[in-house]
């Protein structure tokens, strides 16, 4: 765990970083790490969707998930004021993320959206080909964001397993 106090600002932020990024991964499951933080953050056990929304947005607190080549992180920001409740509701979705179907469903939904338009432009697919080629044989030929094939398939049930292989402290960074 590292700690940075900041005496005089009023807001608090916070990452559990998660080492390794597509080295965690294969050709067969990229896409996953990105998928189950980002299908965590919807809701957990004891605060569903509904409730952690409404939680979050009464007290300004944003929990938000990201992954790239070299780590995976679920971040939360808020208030100093409403730092204890935001990190129960942080905690909670780490630990114990519910991964609602629909939940599941409705970021599968945007990481579909967002694979399908990286190569709407030139720019876009020059850049998903120039990494295939650059990166072939390496983990980082594999996009954190995953594969549309991948992340088709991918059940509530393959997210389970993951962060259950996730939540492992040798991996973990607390900030």
């Amino acid at each position: 765990v590292l700690v940075k106090r900041r005496p005089g600002t009023p807001t608090v932020a916070a990452g559990l970083f998660f080492r390794g990024g597509v080295r965690n991964q294969t050709a067969d499951n990229t896409g996953i790490e990105a998928f189950t933080l980002n299908a965590a953050t919807e809701g957990s056990k004891a605060y569903p969707r509904q409730k952690l929304r409404k939680e979050t947005s009464s007290v300004g607190t944003v929990l938000s998930a990201g992954a790239n080549y070299d780590f995976s992180v679920l971040a939360l920001a808020c208030t100093k004021l409403s730092f204890d409740n935001s990190w129960k509701l942080f905690v909670d979705v780490a630990l114990n993320p519910a991964f609602a179907v629909e939940d599941v469903e409705r970021v599968r939904g945007n990481f579909l959206t967002g694979l399908r338009s990286q190569t709407d432009s030139p720019e876009g697919s020059l850049e998903v080909l120039n990494d295939s080629v650059l990166y072939a044989g390496h983990p980082y030929a594999n996009d954190p964001q995953g594969t549309i094939a991948n992340i088709t398939k991918l059940k509530p049930a393959d997210l389970i397993a993951y962060h259950r292989r996730m939540i492992e402290t040798s991996r973990m960074l607390l900030v």
